[in-house]
């Protein structure tokens, strides 16, 4: 329902009632004004002229109405000829449309703008005619508007806190939480910015909508709301700039608010710990969480109720010389549009006014779909529809009219309800189906005014039954200009009252819906989406904690939109017993092993019983199996008895124990001694630690083999250990004391003084220090012997002087040997070196006395390996004349004694002839080196 006052000022000039301009085509080139009739050059009687080519620029001469508006009221153009519009100052300008017969439909509405785009506001009028000529011509009003630039506006997605979405419906739903406040951001889209003027969201007044409160923010086009939950809300924002010009299509969906669905907690009987406690929920009074049903529905109304002063024949702000009433529909589905004139059922204007044909009245739709209702006779005309001077709607308040924007210099009349419409469904009875528009003597009152002169008479139209539906007008133009208009955004009348001598007001208005097109009351319900419990063993939604006492939970509800409710369960948990007979276990053939439970609480009720029969706390195994243990105890408390048990189980495995033997001979030798373990134990893959123990028990020697070899150098008893463990963990030992016995093992060693030396120095004698242990060698149990290397043995002193009779190189040997037949032998070579003589003479025939070159004396036992070379020589012989006749290195004939040792080499003067010879000889002997020269003579 949408209440309008309009005021319509009285002239008291009557003579200006009927004054009209009017402009005859070809008359002129240039109007400017914003209310005349412009007709064909043959004017309202006559056929317009043939070859004509007539021009009409019009310019608006009201600054506040500055756009050009031209609609075409009667035509009868032959089809050969046209009527061209064109959106500028002249034919060069865009053409707005092309009219004659062939596209002229009386019934329908003809209107032509100029655009925002068009910076002059002009519209310039051209008519064209071929030489024929040939029809009535045409009618065409022209008046001016404003020129608003369009809004649209739009959700700013980065800046809101949340966005709505579309549903099943078809409706934007935005969903909010009960502790969320909301963000929301607009932002104006102005597609004509800067043509008349400049459009900012700085400067537009955002009206927000929030259904139950509204708010205007100038420049703001951001807000913060909260919205009180458990209720759905209708929204929506509109939008005007600084030149009043509105968005007509609003940005609007529905808010859908959630609240705490959480009534009441009844928390669950005491339970046990370890036991699982699912808590329930439901709308009933039996779960732990009891829920109340969240949702609303909501009363949808298009009603609405204001009160806009329309003055008369004036121009007062905000729409100077038009004056608007809006109602804003934001409750249809985004994309519902009027698709047919009977969408319409009807529009009702509660008005009064004292003369009909001063006043035009139109309805518009939010996309600028104009319906023209009541026409204006001196600009509109009335198409040849009966009507009566000064017509009145409802009882006109007639006095001295004052044209003036002050509403209470004009007092109102008695309204009445006017209305009208096109529909063919619902049996309305229209006031006369003859002539549309039905102003006739049969629905009109006669009345007199008083300002006037005494016979003047005028006539009140008869209202509308509104509640019968009877005496129904047809609006002056067809509802079906309405198709394609969307249902929400901003629809307006507009009331143009072009004369000053005639006043009313409008008091309400509304525009009637098909029921099948109203936006039906909504409701929603916000359900359960998820629930589950916090806590110490919380799993969903239940818990199975392992603690004991009376403990807070936290159980958590969230809906479909996403919110969190919170609400606290107390739950009182007793200990259940908790026995832990340990991890399983291993033992070996023939081991007895004790199960003992330990346990977090015991008390007197503490009751135990084993899957063996036993009913005591502990008990003993020695056979593979399976053990278990169940614990109870037993509470008392308010809610009755409780009884919870504990369970543990505990598998235990019995291993092959090792077999352990070797060889038990006991082992005895010198030191080093070496041994060699047989070892029969089983299993064979077992780990096997030996241990060699001397007489304090100190390991001396380890080995992980299965049969070891050990080697002990010191002498005494030892005991030896061994210890099997199988792979499965079974360990069995022996241990064998005093199972080697290792004997001293005596150490000859001795020197000779001197080692080396020359037999003319010391007549070959050597003393010989005996180096081993002395008690060994006084043990008479014990034996030691020398062995000189020259026939003789002393076996009685410990450390003997030895004359050796000849030279040579001799191996002393040093023997001992102890009772327990242990031994020792070390040898040393004694040198003993004479004297060499050299032959002068040598005989060499074949007697084999002295027939070779034979050196008393030379030791020619060369170790070739020797880095000092001892005993190395070299033999040069030369005759008479220095010629070498022979040489050898190492000559190796010799004599001991006279008695000659034929060597490999040997000079015996072979194919020599005799006579005298020199020789040079060098020996590197190990007492001396020599260096001889002499002669030999040879002699036959």
């Amino acid at each position: 329902m949408k209440k309008l006052i309009l005021t319509l000022s009285l002239l008291v000039f009557t003579s200006l009632l009927w004054a009209q301009s009017e402009v005859l085509m070809g008359s002129q080139a240039v109007v400017t004004n914003c209310s005349f009739l412009i007709h064909d050059d043959g004017g309202t009687s006559g056929d317009y002229s043939p070859n004509a080519h007539q021009t009409l620029t019009i310019y608006s001469n009201d600054p506040s109405n500055a756009s050009v508006l031209v609609e075409v009221q009667t035509l009868d153009i032959d089809p050969s000829d046209t009527l061209i519009f064109y959106d500028g100052i002249d034919t060069n300008a865009t053409v707005l449309h092309k009219i004659n017969n062939s596209n002229y439909d009386p019934t329908g509405t003809f209107r032509y703008a100029a655009t925002i785009q068009n910076t002059t506001g002009a519209v310039t009028v051209y008519f064209k005619s071929d030489a024929t000529g040939g029809g009535g011509g045409f009618t065409v009003f022209a008046s001016c508007m404003a020129p608003c630039q369009r809004i649209f506006l739009e959700l700013d997605s980065a800046l809101c806190s949340k966005i709505p979405a579309i549903d099943t419906d078809g409706y934007y739903y935005l969903d909010v939480c009960p502790y969320d406040t909301i963000h929301l951001a607009i932002k104006g889209i102005y597609p004509d910015n800067n043509y008349s003027y400049n459009q900012s969201d700085a400067t537009t007044t955002f009206h927000w909508d929030f259904g139950l409160e509204e708010l205007d923010t100038l420049g703001c086009n951001q807000v913060d709301y909260y919205f009180i939950p458990g209720r759905g809300y209708d929204f929506s924002v509109m939008a005007e700039d600084q030149s009043q010009c509105v968005s007509l299509i609003p940005v609007a969906f529905r808010v859908r608010t959630s609240q705490n669905p959480i009534d009441h907690v009844v928390p669950p009987y005491p339970f046990c710990s370890g036991d699982e406690m699912i808590l329930s929920y439901g709308y009933d009074q039996v779960s732990n969480v009891q829920l109340t049903p969240v949702g609303s529905e909501q009363i949808t109304s298009l009603g609405v109720t204001d009160t806009v002063f329309l003055p008369d024949g004036v121009s007062c702000p905000p729409y100077g010389y038009y004056y608007r009433s809006y109602v804003n529909f934001t409750s249809f589905a985004p994309n519902a549009t009027i698709t047919n004139a009977n969408d319409i059922l009807y529009v009702r204007i509660k008005m009064e006014h004292s003369a009909i044909e001063d006043i035009r009245i139109t309805f518009v739709c939010p996309t600028g779909n104009v319906c023209r209702i009541v026409p204006d006779y001196q600009n509109d005309g009335w198409g040849g529809i009966t009507h009566y001077f000064r017509t009145n709607l409802g009882v006109a308040n007639r006095q001295q009219e004052v044209a003036t924007c002050n509403a209470s210099q004009n007092p109102m009349g008695i309204p009445w309800n006017y209305v009208w419409s096109n529909n063919t469904t619902l049996g309305y009875q229209y006031a006369n189906t003859t002539y549309g528009y039905c102003y006739e003597p049969g629905n009109v009152q006669y009345t007199t005014n008083p300002y006037w002169d005494s016979g003047t008479m005028s006539y009140k139209i008869d209202s509308t039954d509104v509640a019968n539906m009877t005496q129904v007008y047809h609006p002056n133009q067809s509802f079906a200009g309405m198709v394609g208009c969307p249902l929400n955004g901003a629809w307006y009348i507009q009331v143009q009252d072009l004369w000053t001598n005639d006043n009313g007001y409008i008091v309400e208005w509304e525009m009637a819906l098909d029921p099948s097109l109203l936006p039906q009351n909504w409701s929603y319900e916000v359900h359960v989406d998820t629930t589950y419990v916090i806590g110490p063993g919380a799993n969903g939604s239940g818990v199975n904690p392992d603690t004991s006492g009376t403990i807070m939970y936290t159980y958590r509800v969230i809906d479909e939109y996403g919110c969190v409710y919170d609400t606290l369960i107390p739950l009182q948990i007793y200990p259940s017993p908790n026995p832990d007979v340990g991890q399983d276990i291993s033992i070996c053939h023939g081991d007895l092993v004790q199960l003992e439970p330990t346990m977090n609480v015991t008390d007197s009720n503490t009751v135990y019983h084993w899957n063996t029969g036993d009913e005591t706390e502990t008990i003993s195994v020695l056979t593979n199996g399976d053990y278990a243990v169940t614990v109870t105890s037993t509470f008392y408390d308010t809610t009755g008895v409780l009884t919870c048990a504990g369970y543990d189980s505990i598998h235990v495995d019995v291993y092959e124990s090792p077999s352990i033997d070797y060889e038990n001979t006991i082992v005895e030798g010198c030191a080093p001694l070496t041994i060699h373990v047989t070892n029969h134990s089983t299993p064979t893959n077992a780990d096997f630690q030996w241990l060699v123990l001397d007489a304090n028990s100190f390991p001396v020697l380890t080995s992980h083999q299965y049969d070891p070899t050990f080697e002990i150098v010191d002498p005494g008893h030892y005991t030896l250990y061994l210890k099997v463990t199988t792979q499965d963990g079974c360990v069995d030992s022996i241990i064998r004391w005093d199972y080697i016995r290792v004997n001293a093992q005596p150490i000859a060693e001795f020197a000779a003084t001197p080692e080396i030396s020359l037999m003319a120095e010391t007549q070959g004698e050597v003393a010989f220090t005996n180096f081993a242990d002395v008690n060994i060698l006084n043990d008479p149990a014990n034996t030691f012997y020398w062995d000189f290397a020259d026939g003789e043995i002393d076996s009685a002193t410990i450390s003997p002087t030895h004359v050796f009779a000849q030279w040579g190189d001799y191996d002393v040997v040093l023997h001992i040997e102890t009772e327990d037949g242990c031994a020792s032998e070390i040898a040393h070579t004694v040198v003993i070196e004479q004297d060499l003589v050299f032959p002068n003479v040598i005989t060499p025939n074949g007697d084999g006395i002295n027939d070779v070159f034979a050196i008393e004396n030379l030791n020619t036992n060369i170790n070739l390996e020797d880095p000092d070379e001892y005993r190395t020589n070299k033999l040069y012989i030369y005759d008479r004349w220095g010629k070498k006749v022979y040489s050898a290195k190492n000559y190796d004939t010799f004599s001991r004694d006279g008695q000659i040792e034929l060597g490999s080499q040997f000079f015996d003067a072979a194919n020599l002839s005799d006579g005298v010879y020199y020789y040079s000889f060098y020996y590197k002997g190990k007492a001396k080196t020599v260096n001889y020269n002499g002669s030999l003579t040879i002699v036959r």
